[in-house]
């Protein structure tokens, strides 16, 4: 197989780079002096917003060329996008003023379907809070442990889950209710006054919360 190339690299990079520079290569030199309209279109166009593909294949100029006009006009274009934003504030002033006007009208308002009162409502609000700076739309993020970090705050607090935990058994290893209690674990009831419910007293007296009752039985 041979190793000959078709072509040299390096020259050429050097006249792909040469080619955008040279003198009437994609500087925009050429479409001003010959199509002095279609060059302003161009400017204005650009500073309209449009796509630029959309105003290259428009134009019937090539990209390369669009964009030499960005570079020369640039102080042109943002004065063309200053006096269009001017014109855009203007006509929107206008259609509110109009919208206030028909809205103070009573006939005007009475013929209104709810839906687009409910619609001018929204967008006027809407626009108000552009213009002011605010924020348009709220975002709540709530956050809640899950259940990971919740057995890590309970092996932080060093407590203790399980039958040893509750003092009860289970039928099964983890479930309760199958071991019966023992006699310390049946311990009397203290009969409290009338109207105060009972508690177990071996509970309360462990805990030396339970004061001399007088009358309380003892066996």
């Amino acid at each position: 197989m041979s190793t000959d190339t078709l072509f040299d690299l390096d020259q050429y990079i050097a006249e792909a780079v040469r080619l955008p520079t040279a003198a009437g290569h994609f500087t925009g030199e050429l479409l001003a002096e010959r199509e002095p309209a279609k060059y302003a279109a161009a400017v204005r166009l650009v500073a309209a917003g449009l796509p630029r593909i959309q105003i290259a294949s428009t134009l019937h100029i090539s990209h390369h060329t669009l964009l030499a006009v960005i570079r020369r006009e640039g102080a042109a274009i943002a004065q063309e996008k200053e006096r269009l934003k001017r014109l855009a504030l203007y006509g929107a002033g206008l259609c509110m003023e109009s919208i206030l006007d028909d809205l103070a009208d009573e006939e005007k308002r009475a013929k209104m379907l709810p839906r687009d009162k409910a619609w001018i409502a929204g967008v006027l609000t809407d626009k108000g809070l552009v213009l002011g700076g605010d924020a348009t739309v709220i975002h709540e993020i709530r956050s809640a442990p899950d259940h990971e970090a919740f057995n890590r705050a309970i092996e932080a607090e060093g407590v203790e889950v399980g039958p040893a935990a509750t003092g009860l058994g289970g039928e099964t290893p983890g479930q309760k209710g199958s071991v019966e209690p023992g006699a310390d674990e049946l311990a009397a009831v203290v009969e409290a006054p009338s109207g105060v419910p009972a508690a177990p007293a071996a509970r309360l007296l462990t805990a030396g919360q339970v004061p001399a009752i007088e009358g309380a039985k003892h066996d």
